[in-house]
């Protein structure tokens, strides 16, 4: 399959334009007989993807793909997802209980948290430390934004940054900085969307969440909750009753 989005840069063009524009596309080794020619109405704004013969792989095992525009309209591709080669590499169901996996991967760490925490608070402090993980793993896109800015004050609006940093900007984009490092770890994988748009949960995906966030992340909350509950006191002794 062919997935294909692109812009149409006419000054009436909008993110809701709805017009259709007949685009020619030619797949296969150029000047060649087992190149394939299709025209195709498409829509603007908007993911689409065409089925195209196999085989239309060259000697040297590229796949070239030709966009013919013999219109007045000019098109912009996003080469970040305006145009891809998407191909068969298995069914859903594997697929499916892998993206199930690093799920399950998350949850056990978010697991190993709480019973970390439990080992030396008590249980309603301990369940509130672990919401608050969980929050904070889910604001890497506040963190990237004062990495971005430079810190946490006044931004100017027309560069998007902070001219002047205080010592409270700087403090907090190195506290930021080492805080998405961590999240990263445990965030670098997508296996909803990968799911969703149709695509491929790799392997070493999988295997790389296992050690990352069980291995690591898990056995570190693990560690630290073994550490604190070999040194709690469990229990007073109190003097016997006359």
């Amino acid at each position: 399959y062919l997935k294909t989005k692109f812009i149409a840069m006419s000054h009436t063009s909008t993110f809701e334009d709805t017009r259709s524009f007949p685009m020619m596309w030619e797949v296969g080794p150029m000047n060649s007989p087992q190149s394939w020619r299709t025209v195709i109405m498409m829509t603007p704004n908007v993911s689409q993807e065409i089925e195209v013969p196999p085989n239309l792989i060259d000697e040297k095992g590229f796949v070239q793909v030709r966009f013919i525009n013999d219109q007045n309209d000019t098109f912009f591709f996003d080469m970040n997802d305006g145009l891809e080669i998407l191909y068969r590499q298995g069914g859903f169901f594997i697929n499916y209980v892998k993206g199930l996996s690093i799920l399950f991967c998350w949850l056990g760490l978010l697991a190993a948290v709480g019973l970390s925490a439990s080992s030396f608070l008590s249980f309603p402090v301990a369940a509130f430390f672990a919401a608050f993980v969980l929050i904070l793993g889910l604001s890497t896109g506040t963190m990237t934004q004062v990495i971005e800015e430079g810190g946490v004050t006044g931004v100017d609006h027309e560069t998007g940054k902070i001219e002047k940093q205080t010592p409270l900007d700087r403090v907090s984009v190195v506290i930021f900085k080492g805080l998405k490092n961590v999240t990263d770890i445990v965030r670098g994988f997508s296996p909803v969307e990968l799911l969703s748009s149709g695509r491929t949960v790799t392997w070493g995906m999988l295997i790389r969440a296992v050690l990352q966030v069980v291995v690591v992340m898990g056995g570190l909350f693990a560690a630290l909750g073994m550490y604190c509950f070999t040194r709690r006191e469990l229990a007073l002794v109190k003097g016997g009753q006359g």
